[in-house]
């Protein structure tokens, strides 16, 4: 932080600083800092506003209750949907401009919410849906990889369900390329207003 503004560093060199300055006393205080090569996204206090920035350019918020959760190789940045002292939870996936592309999942509890896993080798986010369907999307392409009722993991399944079910696809020879298409999303989509939480 620099007079209360946010600057992310590299090698000493600054690669870009927020527009707006932010009541708090360092990085450090801050909920979530995304930097990523489509741009930077930030929240400042958790359960607080979220903030998106194309590319190096200026900030400006979101008005989704949540927070960013990660780039994605396609270059849009998964975001978990969530409202202060709600029980449910969801996930978007929205553009570096901070529009809404598509909406992945609703109405999840916390125990389902919890078994997402952001694969940041490969660019990708894994998690389950309120079905209980283990989905796999790069920001773009989002696909079904299995059912974990019919891998026979059940609700009672500990926190790492979805890596189970993901290694237990990959061995039955479903591999990143051959699941069934569930959707893709146009860079032409119109932006979706979230809906309201209960």
């Amino acid at each position: 932080m620099r007079d209360g503004r946010l600057v992310i560093m590299r090698d000493r060199s600054q690669i870009w600083q927020s527009a707006a300055r932010y009541a708090v006393r360092d990085a450090a205080h801050m909920a979530d800092i995304l930097p990523g090569q489509p741009g930077i996204a930030f929240e400042v206090h958790p359960s607080g506003p979220w903030f998106i920035a194309r590319g190096r350019g200026p900030e400006h918020r979101v008005a989704a209750a949540g927070w960013p959760e990660m780039w994605t190789r396609s270059g849009n940045l998964i975001v978990v949907l969530h409202r202060p002292r709600s029980r449910s939870f969801g996930y978007a996936v929205y553009a570096p401009s901070g529009s809404r592309l598509a909406t992945l999942a609703t109405g999840l509890t916390v125990s389902v919410a919890g078994q997402r896993d952001d694969d940041l080798g490969a660019g990708t986010f894994w998690y389950l849906t309120a079905g209980r369907n283990l989905a796999r999307t790069d920001g773009t392409a989002t696909r079904i990889i299995a059912s974990t009722r019919a891998l026979g993991l059940t609700s009672s399944a500990p926190p790492s369900v979805s890596r189970q079910a993901e290694e237990f696809a990959y061995s039955l020879g479903v591999s990143r390329s051959s699941p069934a298409l569930f959707f893709r999303l146009s860079s032409a989509a119109p932006d979706q207003r979230p809906r309201s939480r209960h």
